[in-house]
């Protein structure tokens, strides 16, 4: 069997033909968000009421030392 000159870190056989690797622009995504919740204004209170001083560092109405 004769091999013939091959270059070192070469191989002599064929490359294989078949289907093409996907590529990041054969892909596209779509996403439906769902409208958002009404909020009523009693249930803003109560946020209000339960998380408070957490809330306002949260909004940045008090600067807060870290």
């Amino acid at each position: 069997m004769v091999f013939g000159n091959v270059a070192p870190g070469k191989s002599s056989a064929p490359r294989k033909r078949g289907p093409r690797q996907p590529q990041p622009a054969d892909f596209q995504v779509t996403i439906e968000i769902p409208q958002s919740v009404p909020i009523l204004e009693r249930e803003l209170r109560a946020i209000e009421i339960l998380l408070g001083a957490e809330l306002q560092d949260l909004l940045g109405n008090t600067p807060k030392e870290r």
